[in-house]
């Protein structure tokens, strides 16, 4: 049992990165709003992209300023997992969000809920900066909100708690993080299994790479979100998402028997 100081200090630290990651852009888009009104609009569209990893790598620097090792604290060791775990947890990844896509297509779920999450959904791809919208959801948000919710939140909470109370904790922030209800709901469940992840393997670049996977597979579902599916065949690709899933889980990623 951790002492109430170890557990308070850890609390703090993982509310502290929180709210930096809110705070940073957010302040950052006012104070240009301030000094240049004119393009208050291109600032918002940049901050978009990039304001995880402004807040990823202020936090990475103060966290190091207070003598705390980006490697220790966030658990960056990809030498602890092989290629093959990697190519696996890209894979779950894909499967994931294949199978939670058509869940949420399956469900009866009211259409005013469906209308704002294809709304917001939608509005990560803008096509008058198509590269820029792939590769923040490809690649940047993946890393940095990795590095930021599985590597320093999570981190920091472990601290201080036992495992599943500090990934609980870290994947509801997480959740919260993503504003629309659906994509909470669904991105507190993934981000409870990263945490899963980082803490069996004992890296984060497993779940940086099965991050990667899960939003690799929203790109074509954007891109190509016209093409009607029939009841039959979303019942098909959810099921073999599931079933994929799991044996990439058990097989690939842990391979051995390994308890949290």
């Amino acid at each position: 049992m951790k002492s109430v100081r170890t557990m308070l200090k850890a609390l703090f630290l993982g509310v502290a990165v929180y709210l930096a990651w809110f705070l940073l852009p957010n302040l950052l888009y006012l104070a240009g709003a301030i000094l240049f009104p004119d393009y208050r609009q291109q600032l918002l569209d940049y901050l978009g992209y990039f304001g995880t990893a402004l807040s990823a790598l202020a936090v990475m620097g103060a966290a190091a300023l207070f003598g705390k090792s980006f490697r220790k604290t966030a658990a960056w060791t990809p030498g602890c997992s092989t290629l093959t775990a990697h190519v696996g947890a890209l894979g779950f990844g894909i499967c994931a969000n294949t199978a939670v896509s058509a869940l949420l297509t399956l469900l009866p779920l009211p259409e005013a809920l469906i209308g704002e999450y294809a709304e917001q959904s939608q509005g990560v791809y803008d096509p008058a900066h198509a590269v820029l919208s792939l590769v923040s959801v490809a690649i940047l948000a993946p890393v940095f909100e990795e590095i930021l919710f599985r590597g320093y939140i999570f981190g920091f909470f472990r601290e201080g708690f036992p495992f599943w109370v500090a990934a609980i904790a870290s994947s509801a922030l997480f959740g919260f993080a993503h504003g629309q209800l659906l994509w909470i709901c669904y991105a507190a469940g993934m981000g409870l299994l990263f945490c899963v992840i980082r803490e069996r393997s004992g890296t984060l670049t497993l779940c940086i790479t099965a991050h990667m996977g899960f939003n690799l597979t929203a790109v074509p579902q954007l891109l190509f979100s016209g093409i009607g599916w029939t009841f039959g065949g979303l019942l098909a690709s959810g099921a073999v998402g599931v079933f994929l899933a799991v044996i990439l889980w058990k097989k690939v990623l842990f391979g051995k028997n390994v308890s949290v």
